[in-house]
């Protein structure tokens, strides 16, 4: 858990985009792909990792 971010009780903008960031998903939908042949599914990152 991040505890450094604080909330100032009178921003509700602040508020709603802490809020709609929290209930993001945690990896972009639009990157998995499943192959039903192999019944395998993949993500496709940006980053490319030697090994």
């Amino acid at each position: 858990m991040h505890t450094a971010v604080w909330v100032p009780e009178d921003d509700r903008a602040f508020v709603t985009r802490l809020a709609r960031y929290c209930a993001r998903n945690p990896v972009a939908l639009e990157r998995l792909t499943y192959d039903r042949t192999a019944k395998a599914v993949t993500y496709r990152s940006d980053l490319s990792r030697p090994g």
